[in-house]
């Protein structure tokens, strides 16, 4: 009797199922790790350059706004551009402003024919003085310049050939005002104001009625 009693112990261990080794479970978990941060580098990556792509064009926004260093670097390429060298926005009294010089381009891929559209524009605005002008352009200037360069590329070539520019100049006080929802823009004067035209990439020169057939449509 006592012999079976020393032999039940060795029995009831062999019964039990085997222990799985903690070193494989945690190269498992260090593997799987491995795996997920591999996954997500490429995302994290992506998240801080956009990041800084941002805060970099807030920085060229800025500067163009104030006037800073690189302004004008920052300020010749793209929509809102402003011609080198030439005057900005500037409040001239009683709600007057002048709203910048333009050169705004237009293509026509069938033709291969570049209108280019230079002027200057000012404006009777709802600003009752300097201060009221400043906070407003130091919050919507560039907004303004890309409605003001829509309305022009929206417009047929009549518009712009005509002497007058009656309808460009009612087109630009519509669009900015909507775009705004209020009434900031009274009229506009358009200053300077040249057509040219350059085909397949060559020098421009004075658009001529007579080219009209070939010019970009609206």
């Amino acid at each position: 009797m006592s012999r079976t009693m020393a032999t039940a112990p060795a029995h009831d261990r062999s019964a039990l199922p085997p222990r799985r080794r903690s070193g494989t479970s945690w190269r498992w978990r260090i593997k799987t790790a491995l795996v997920l941060l591999a996954a997500m580098l490429p995302l994290v990556l992506a998240g801080v350059w956009g990041a800084y792509a941002r805060a970099n064009a807030w920085k060229q926004w800025l500067g163009r706004l104030t006037g800073g260093p690189g302004t004008r670097q920052a300020a010749e390429g793209g929509l809102g551009c402003r011609a080198a060298g030439e005057p900005g926005i500037a409040y001239q009294g009683e709600g007057r402003v002048a709203l910048g010089d333009f050169s705004v381009k237009m293509f026509n891929p069938v033709t291969h024919v570049t209108l280019r559209v230079d002027f200057q524009l000012e404006g009777l605005t709802s600003c009752d003085g300097q201060k009221a002008f400043e906070e407003f352009a130091a919050m919507y200037q560039r907004f303004v310049r890309e409605q003001v360069m829509v309305s022009v590329r929206s417009s047929d070539l009549d518009d712009l050939t005509d002497p007058d520019l009656d309808l460009l100049k009612r087109s630009i006080v519509a669009r900015v005002n909507l775009a705004l929802g209020e009434p900031f823009l009274k009229s506009v004067d358009i200053r300077k104001f040249a057509l040219f035209e350059s085909i397949d990439r060559s020098s421009y020169v004075r658009f001529t009625p007579e080219d009209a057939t070939d010019a970009p449509g609206p």
